[in-house]
């Protein structure tokens, strides 16, 4: 059970990596696109929810993982409604980001599943 909880540790610490990347991915893109104001501020913005959010993995990455995945794709969403050419240079980094959230949803699915069943068979 030890060893369990050691993966869901070393998953959560992966995760907040992989939030940090994305973050820097974001505001590095900034850099080299030729955008508007609105579109850097949305662009940081979505970057500040990745790097808050980190902060609340540790308590309950499940539900984290689903709301950050849930305003990804209402984010995108609404761009698409008002700004369709914001959407379609974003689309490939909005496709990593979602990509990577379901890996590490399904990933802390399967290691919350272990320890289950690890703490139904020494706690009957």
């Amino acid at each position: 059970m030890e060893h369990q909880l050691q993966k869901l540790g070393r998953l959560i610490h992966q995760a907040k990596i992989a939030f940090i990347a994305l973050s820097i991915l974001n505001v590095a893109f900034l850099l080299f696109e030729d955008c508007v104001l609105s579109e850097k501020m949305i662009t940081v913005a979505w970057s500040g929810v990745l790097m808050i959010s980190i902060k609340s993995l540790n308590n309950s990455m499940k539900d984290i993982l689903i709301l950050l995945m849930l305003l990804l794709i209402s984010l995108n969403l609404f761009l698409l409604m008002f700004d369709i050419e914001f959407f379609i240079r974003q689309s490939f980094g909005s496709l990593i980001e979602f990509i990577s959230l379901a890996f590490f949803f399904k990933r802390v699915i399967r290691e919350e599943g272990k320890l289950q069943t690890l703490e139904s068979r020494v706690y009957p």
